[in-house]
């Protein structure tokens, strides 16, 4: 498929997977969010040379995910909220 008829069929067709709605998440941080699923593809193979365990999740799922991961180190503290952290670690 060439590069036009790729853009046409993502103005004519949308789909979550255009929407800028994925993360790509590894089990140490959140390395990019808001991105296009094809664009999340990209990053994960441009990182994957010097990172492993790279996942790509949605936005909502990777801020769970960093929540959970905070409330297993810091048991005693009350947990930041999931949207506030996930935006820091950006």
């Amino acid at each position: 498929m060439t590069a036009r008829v790729k853009e046409d069929f993502k103005k004519n067709f949308p789909s979550e997977f255009n929407a800028p709605r994925w993360s790509v998440i590894s089990s140490e941080h959140c390395a990019a969010s808001g991105l296009s699923y094809d664009e999340a593809v990209k990053l994960v193979r441009q990182m994957s040379d010097s990172t492993s365990g790279l996942c790509i999740v949605t936005d909502q799922a990777a801020g769970r995910i960093l929540e959970s991961k905070d409330k297993r180190k810091m048991p005693d503290e009350q947990s930041e909220d999931a949207t506030k952290h996930f935006i820091e670690t950006l």
